[in-house]
């Protein structure tokens, strides 16, 4: 009996060697493919969270340099006031207009400007075309030339 010995494992193509997906590669990306692709990825999560960062500082910058004398702000815990005096690292607020209420608040307490007295819509049409405009107690509108 000189036939063919039954077949077992696999068949070896026309070169004379097994497929590649059968070699034992490392996978469809090929061994240490996929790891510089990582390293790319995180340096890049890592820039974008630094610029953030870097951001939200200028802007909370901006706005401790603007606080003013008139200014009406929010504190983090909610408190609204005027800004009556700023100091090195505390805020002075008006918090009540009837009994000239004040609250020492530290500067890093305000969370929000809700209105400039500088930067007011009225006040900067009023200095354009030579006015000025007075508020009484009432809040009757004065206007002057």
């Amino acid at each position: 009996m000189t036939g063919a010995a039954p077949a077992t494992g696999t068949a070896v193509g026309a070169t004379g060697t097994a497929p590649a997906a059968q070699q034992g590669t490392g996978g469809a990306f090929g061994g240490l493919g996929i790891l510089p692709l990582i390293f790319v990825m995180v340096a890049v999560m890592m820039l974008m969270t630094t610029l953030s960062g870097r951001k939200e500082k200028k802007k909370r910058k901006a706005l401790m340099d603007s606080l003013g004398k008139g200014d009406k702000v929010i504190t983090i815990g909610g408190q609204i006031g005027v800004v009556d005096q700023v100091r090195e690292t505390e805020v002075v607020l008006r918090i009540d207009e009837n009994s000239n209420a004040k609250a020492r608040f530290s500067k890093a307490s305000i969370q929000q400007v809700l209105e400039s007295a500088g930067k007011g819509g009225s006040e900067a049409d009023s200095a354009s075309n030579g006015t000025i405009e007075v508020k009484t107690k009432g809040e009757k509108l004065l206007s002057a030339r």
